[in-house]
């Protein structure tokens, strides 16, 4: 492919994805929906404000009592795009990453089917496919599934090349791209990609001519190097990833629930063609018993049509292609098939993942290659003289045919309204029968029109053949049109603006945590999403975890994929607790303030503000009406939280951890007099004993950061020093210069041994993993090198 061809694509392309999310472009608007507002934001942000005061993001203090934020993978911190947020304000870098991922994956999906020696048609075709396909559309709010998605074309060109070639130049510049996949966030994207790599790379007759038997082991060999290169550059990002995973809640697998929570139906199949068939869209109350993960599943007509006949090209290698789409269904079709089922049981890694319906890519994927090849390959057969009449002659009788089915539905429309009435093809399980009809309507339409313009291409191709990107550009109509418009636009006010609750939670002096109730979550939260009444508003008041980490908040909850299991055990201990036995625990905490929808009338807790309303001490009297609104949101503060850290006057030793739940539930816990450790420390003895404390014995916080906390301890004696962090393997204590051994302390924090007298104690995060995995990662960069400039010696000489 010549270079002039390749800037053309890129800028064709690049233009595509621009008008495509043009009225999203805006400073006042940010690209938002699904995860992305309340999750991937806030959490981008947070580690943008670690890494610009001069210090690497490794752990979040703000949800979950404390977690790693680096190993949690999904904020991108190594992605290469996201160095842009430090050049260029945020809301600018965070849309043009989502527009251009888009064109990226016009521009790799084009270089890949031009490089299997398609036409440029045919190539064009395969890139819309792809880039506008109801999937890839969808994942736009999801930038840990669609980052990783749009490089599989550019990997898949890079190794195939680099194994039919023998050049490690290619395996290696393939294991790069692989790296960027995997700093993306995409681990599961990956998983699914990777594995069809190494059965095509080993066995490339499957889908590649050519006579492979002689070199297996060369080839093995090859994807060794891409294996290693890959574990070798990633292992910065790996390790403490594989660590995070082994002390979080997916170290014994998810629950079948939630693994199998938007898992396709059969009948989810038909959304291929058609758009919102179900009228998922209209519904959430079933948000979580119906597949809408996916906002659209169309690819069109002409596409399928298209890879049907790539078959006539690929010949017995079709059955390959057939198996590849076959498994990708079946594994999306989750709980509702048996392959998914099965390899969770007996797979290794599988039983961590969750949302069966991504596995549908690898179909999307395969159906836009084919499309590509069979556009090309129908443009051949169109050329060849001696079939030129009578295979154009079907080309316009197919055109034809969709037009009679378009006017068939038009002219019956009434009855066929009334026959779905009938046949209960209406809301709420079905989306309204005008609206299906339409949408079958113009189904018909763009196939037609399709198959006109191939027709029309077709008998002027020997005077100008250009022409065939006549029936390209409405293929690309149909998709571009079909999914656009679904896109969520935010107004940039709630990625750049905190919420009053927020501006008043930030503005409290000292170090303490935020905690809602799980009955606001149920009560307030899912009502208004059942009602669909729930505005951006409403969660900002809310304080939804995570949204307020860019401003400071730590709560006690958060929005994470891989919690440590020791959170998620205690916060479960918490939650089975009634609200008024829940104090105990949430002095322990460190919660100062409790946001509530409902009234709580319990000793120590004092209202503080409500919302709206305002400060509650400069409410007029008939403004407290709007405690009986559904709509309020009530800030009370905790009169007798426990500090971040403070000195016990006892300790006790629970050697069997199913004993937590019931001692923490006892009215005579006191956990701001004993602590629990897992146990027993050196130089202090654990006996229930109550070694009082003098006024002189004192805690105090000198600096809070991210990856250390500075403290400042008086002691009389030999004391526990509790911190109610999260306990995790990497963080180090320094007192007074010399490390010492920090316990587990009740249950999930840490807790550290000090010496009479002053004590100046440092808590810092430094995980050994973090540290091998850059050694490796900085090496293996250097044997990279390595092979590219040898191979180039080789190529010189």
């Amino acid at each position: 492919m010549k270079i002039s061809e390749a800037i053309a694509a890129c800028s064709a392309f690049a233009l595509l994805a621009i008008f495509y999310f043009w009225d999203s472009l805006g400073a006042d608007l940010i690209i938002g929906g699904g995860d992305n507002l309340f999750f991937f934001i806030p959490i981008r942000k947070l580690w943008i404000q670690i890494a610009q005061s001069f210090s690497f993001p490794l752990w979040n203090p703000h949800a979950n009592m404390g977690m790693p934020l680096f190993a949690t993978i999904q904020p991108a911190i190594l992605y290469p795009f996201s160095w842009f947020y430090f050049l260029f304000p945020f809301n600018s870098v965070f849309n043009f990453t989502i527009v251009i991922h888009y064109a990226l994956a016009g521009l790799f999906m084009y270089l890949l089917v031009r490089s299997w020696k398609c036409g440029p048609e045919g190539a064009a075709v395969s890139a819309l496919s792809f880039m506008f396909s109801g999937y890839l559309f969808s994942i736009h709010r999801y930038l840990s599934t669609l980052l990783p998605t749009v490089w599989v074309p550019l990997l898949l060109l890079l190794v195939f090349s680099g194994i039919i070639k023998k050049d490690k130049r290619y395996i290696v510049f393939s294991s790069l791209v692989a790296s960027v996949m995997i700093f993306s966030g995409g681990i599961e994207t990956c998983y699914q990609v990777f594995p069809l790599i190494a059965i095509l790379g080993l066995f490339p007759n499957l889908l590649f001519d050519g006579d492979f038997k002689s070199e297996f082991w060369t080839r093995f060999k090859l994807l060794a190097l891409f294996g290693v290169v890959l574990a070798g550059v990633t292992a910065v990002q790996l390790w403490p990833t594989l660590e995070l995973s082994h002390w979080s809640i997916r170290r014994y697998g998810l629950g079948e629930y939630e693994a199998n929570v938007w898992s396709l139906k059969l009948r989810d199949l038909f959304l291929f063609f058609t758009l919102d068939f179900y009228g998922y869209f209209g519904n959430t109350e079933s948000y979580f018993s119906e597949q809408n993960w996916l906002q659209t599943l169309y690819i069109g007509l002409p596409s399928f049509l298209l890879a049907i006949y790539s078959f006539r090209r690929l010949g017995k290698k079709s059955w390959t292609i057939v198996s590849i789409i076959a498994i990708s269904i079946l594994l999306a079709l989750g709980k509702n098939a048996f392959l998914f089922p099965f390899l969770r049981d007996n797979l290794p890694l599988f039983d961590s993942f969750r949302y069966p319906v991504k596995f549908i890519f690898p179909m999307i994927l395969i159906i836009s290659v084919c499309a590509g090849i069979g556009f090309d390959q129908l443009k051949k057969d169109i050329l060849i003289k001696e079939q030129n009449s009578a295979f154009i002659a079907n080309i316009l009788y197919l055109g034809v045919g969709f037009i009679i089915g378009f006017g068939l539905i038009e002219f019956f429309k009434p009855s066929l309204m009334n026959q779905f009435e009938v046949l209960k093809i209406i809301p709420p399980f079905y989306n309204e029968p005008w609206i299906n009809l339409g949408n079958l309507q113009r189904l018909l339409a763009f196939a037609s029109i399709f198959c006109l313009f191939l027709f029309f291409s077709a008998k002027r191709i020997q005077i100008n053949p250009w022409l065939f990107f006549l029936p390209v550009l409405v293929l690309g109509a149909d998709l571009f049109f079909g999914n656009h418009g679904l896109s969520f636009k935010v107004p940039a006010k709630y990625v750049d603006e905190s919420s009053q609750n927020m501006k008043f939670l930030a503005s409290q002096p000292g170090v303490f945590r935020t905690y809602v109730t799980k009955e606001t979550k149920k009560d307030y939260y899912r009502k208004k999403v059942k009602n669909q009444n729930l505005t951006y508003e409403d969660q900002a008041r809310f304080i939804r975890s995570l949204t307020g980490v860019a401003y400071g908040l730590n709560y006690v909850e958060g929005q994470t994929v891989m919690r440590p299991y020791f959170f998620d055990n205690i916060r479960g201990i918490l939650n089975t607790m009634p609200i008024k036995n829940r104090l105990n625990l949430l002095n322990l905490f460190n919660v100062k303030y409790i946001v509530s929808a409902e009234e709580l009338n319990l000793e120590g807790l004092k209202l503080v503000r409500l919302e709206p309303g305002g400060l509650v001490g400069n409410t007029p009297s008939e403004s407290l009406a709007v405690l009986k609104e559904e709509d309020t949101i009530r800030i009370y503060q905790n009169e007798k939280v426990l500090p971040r850290a403070f000195l016990a006057e006892s300790c006790q030793v629970v050697k069997d951890e199913n004993d937590y739940p019931v001692i923490f539930s006892r009215n005579d816990f006191n956990p701001g007099k004993k602590v629990l450790l897992n146990k027993s420390p050196d130089g202090l003895t654990c006996n229930n004993e109550t070694r009082f404390l003098n006024p002189t014995e004192v805690v105090k916080i000198l600096d809070y950061s991210p990856n250390s906390i500075d403290l400042e301890v008086h002691a009389d004696k030999n004391r526990l020093l509790f911190l109610s962090d999260a306990f995790f393997p990497g963080w180090e204590a320094i007192i007074n210069e010399e490390e010492t051994e920090i316990y587990r302390a009740n249950y999930a924090f840490r807790s550290i041994v000090v010496k009479p007298g002053k004590n100046v104690v440092r808590f810092k995060y430094n995980p050994t993993s973090f540290r091998i995995g850059r050694i490796i990662s900085f090496f293996s960069l250097v044997f990279f090198l390595f092979i590219i400039l040898k191979g180039y010696r080789i190529k010189k000489q």
